[in-house]
C-alpha cells in the first residue's frame, strides 16, 4: 500500500506583501499548527509525511514539484490547508500537481472549505473537501484513498464526489489534544529557522531577553462564540491539553533544543481554572526557568480568579505577556459581536495588573458593521485609557473588520444585502480578491475621513520624534505635533493631514 502523504499550506497574499516590505516579519510568522496536527496524526498512523509551509518558504512549489515528480507513484494524496488569501497560490499549486500527475487526489481543509464547501467542490480542483476538524480523520482518508479497507462514505466531516455527485457526510468528528498526538515540530520543520525569530505572544520588542522561542498547541476551540470569529462558524467548545502534558513538552524542547520561551496557543488558556493552577504548581515544583505568553479574556480578572496574588504566581512561573482580544470600546458593539465583556471589565483587568511585571497587550477591531463615529471614538478612548493605566502594556493591533466567511456577523450581512457570497463568486474569482475587495461585498463602507483621522492620530502619537535632518523626518515630526494637538483638543474634524497623506501616496504611486 502507498504510504506517502504531502501536506501544504500555500503562501498567503497578505503575508507575502508584509514580508516583502519588512523581511524581519518572517520570523514572527506562526507555523500552521492545525495542519501540523494533521501531519503528526498521519505520522503516528505510519504514514511518511512531507510538509511544506508556503508562508515561510515562498519557493516551496519548486521543492514540492521535485518531490512529487520523484514520488508520484507512492503519494496517496496532497493535503492543502486553505484560508481566504491563500486561494491564488492554492490554484497555482494544484495546477502544478495536476501537470505532474492528474491522478493524485487533492484533499482540502481549513477555514475556507469549512465556510464555502460548495464553491470548493464546484471548482473541480478537489477530490475530498474536509469541513470542520480533520486531524483525527486524516488516517481514515489516507486508508481509503490508498485502497485500504476503509470507505469515504463512512468518514465524517467530508464531502467527496461519487459518480459525479457530491456526497456530504455528517459533521460529527472533533479533534482532541492528548500526549498521544503532541506535535513534534522537528519531524516536519527546520526548527532552527523558526525559533530564533518566532515572536507571537512573546513580544521580543518588549522583552529582549527572549532568545529562542516556539509555540505549543495547548487547546482547541472556544466556548465563547464571538459573532465575527471562526469559532462561531465551527461551533466547538473549548478542549484543554492537560497541564502535565504542557509541562512535558516544555521540558522536552528546553532540554533538547535549548528553547527558553514558549507561546501557548489556546483560544482560552485561562478557561480551565484547575488546569492553570496545576500548571503553575508543576512549574514551581520543578523549578523551571522559562518565559511564556498566551492570551486570555478580561472577564477572568477578578477577586475570585485572576487577582493580584495569581498574577504574582503567573509572573513567578515565567509569564511575560498576556494578550487580550478587546475588539471595541463601545458597549453597543461589544454586545452586537457577542464578545461577552464590557469596557468596565477591560479597565478593571488593566487596573489589577498595573503593578505586575507581566506585559499586557490588547487587540481591537474597527469598521465593524453598523459602527458609528461615536463607537469608533469610544474604542480609541478606551485604548488611551488602558495605556495610561498600565505602563508596560501596548496595542498589538487595531484590525479593520474582516467579514470572516460563514460567521454569524457575515451571514447577517448577507441577509441584509439580499444575496449569498456563494452566488456571486467562484473559486477562481476569490483568488483575485484583496481583503478590502472581499469585505466590500459584505460590509461596504464609505471611507470616513473623521475616523481615519482618529486612527492616524493614534498612529503618530505612538511614533517618537525623529532627530534627523531630512524631509521625511520633518514631515513625520510635523504629523506627530498635529496628533498631539488633536488629542489634547479631542478634535478630529477637518483632517487635512489625512488628505495630504493620500495625495502624497498617489503622487508616489504614479511615479513608480
Amino acid at each position: 500500500m502507498k504510504k506517502k502523504v504531502v501536506l501544504c499550506s500555500p503562501t498567503s497574499e497578505d503575508f507575502r506583501g508584509v514580508v516583502k516590505a519588512d523581511a524581519k516579519q518572517l520570523g514572527r510568522y506562526l507555523p500552521p499548527l492545525g495542519l501540523l496536527l494533521v501531519a503528526q496524526t498521519l505520522k503516528n498512523a505510519g504514514y511518511d509525511v512531507r510538509f511544506y509551509d508556503g508562508n515561510f518558504n515562498f519557493d516551496y512549489k519548486r521543492d514540492m514539484a521535485d518531490y512529487v515528480s520523484s514520488n508520484k507513484n507512492e503519494i496517496i494524496f496532497i493535503g492543502i490547508y486553505l484560508a481566504l488569501l491563500q486561494v491564488k497560490d492554492c490554484i497555482d499549486m494544484v495546477g502544478m500537481v495536476r501537470s505532474i500527475d492528474a491522478g493524485i487526489p487533492i484533499v482540502m481543509g481549513g477555514p475556507f472549505p469549512s465556510a464555502f464547501p460548495a464553491i470548493v467542490m464546484d471548482s473541480g480542483m478537489v477530490d475530498v473537501c474536509c469541513v470542520s476538524d480533520g486531524a483525527g480523520i486524516a488516517p481514515d482518508i489516507a486508508d481509503s484513498l490508498a485502497g485500504g479497507a476503509g470507505k469515504l462514505k463512512g468518514i465524517p466531516n467530508i464531502i467527496f464526489r461519487e459518480s459525479g455527485r457530491a456526497i456530504a457526510t455528517p459533521r460529527t468528528h472533533r479533534d482532541t489534544l492528548t500526549s498521544g498526538n503532541r506535535i513534534f515540530y522537528e519531524n516536519f520543520l527546520d526548527l532552527e529557522s523558526y525559533v530564533k525569530g518566532f515572536d507571537t505572544y512573546i513580544g521580543r520588542d518588549h522583552n529582549p531577553s527572549v532568545r529562542r522561542a516556539m509555540p505549543i498547541l495547548t487547546g482547541l476551540g472556544c466556548s465563547y462564540k464571538c459573532a465575527f470569529c471562526e469559532n462561531a462558524l465551527l461551533g466547538h467548545s473549548h478542549i484543554s491539553l492537560p497541564a502535565a502534558d504542557i509541562v512535558e513538552q516544555v521540558i522536552s524542547y528546553k532540554e533538547r533544543f535549548g528553547i527558553d520561551s514558549f507561546a501557548f496557543f489556546d483560544e482560552d488558556f485561562f478557561a480551565d481554572k484547575k488546569r492553570l493552577f496545576e500548571f503553575l504548581e508543576i512549574i514551581n515544583k520543578k523549578g523551571l526557568k522559562i518565559k511564556w505568553g498566551t492570551q486570555s479574556r478580561v472577564n477572568y480578572f477578578s477577586e475570585n480568579y485572576v487577582n493580584t496574588k495569581v498574577l504574582e504566581e503567573l509572573e513567578k512561573s515565567g509569564c511575560i505577556r498576556i494578550s487580550f482580544g478587546v475588539e471595541s470600546g463601545s458597549p453597543r458593539m461589544l454586545k452586537k459581536i457577542k464578545k461577552g465583556i464590557t469596557p468596565e471589565q477591560v479597565i478593571s483587568a488593566a487596573e489589577s495588573g498595573k503593578r505586575s511585571g507581566i506585559c499586557f497587550s490588547y487587540s481591537f477591531i474597527v469598521n465593524l458593521p453598523d459602527e458609528t463615529r461615536a463607537d469608533y471614538r469610544m474604542t480609541y478612548d478606551l485604548i488611551y485609557r488602558l495605556l495610561s493605566i498600565k505602563k508596560n502594556s501596548f496595542v498589538s493591533a487595531v484590525h479593520h473588520y474582516f467579514a470572516y466567511p460563514g460567521t454569524p456577523l457575515s451571514i447577517e450581512a448577507e441577509k441584509r444585502l439580499g444575496y449569498r457570497i456563494e452566488e456571486r463568486l467562484s473559486f477562481k474569482q476569490f483568488a483575485g480578491l484583496s481583503l478590502k475587495e472581499y469585505n466590500d461585498y459584505l460590509n461596504p463602507r464609505k471611507e470616513d475621513a473623521y475616523c481615519r483621522c482618529i486612527e492616524s492620530t493614534f498612529y503618530h502619537l505612538s511614533m517618537p520624534f525623529r532627530f534627523k535632518f531630512s524631509l521625511r523626518a520633518a514631515y513625520d515630526n510635523a504629523l506627530r505635533v498635529v496628533a498631539i494637538i488633536r488629542k489634547r483638543l479631542n478634535f478630529y474634524h477637518i483632517p487635512i493631514e489625512v488628505y495630504l497623506n493620500d495625495f502624497l501616496k498617489y503622487v508616489v504611486k504614479r511615479n513608480e
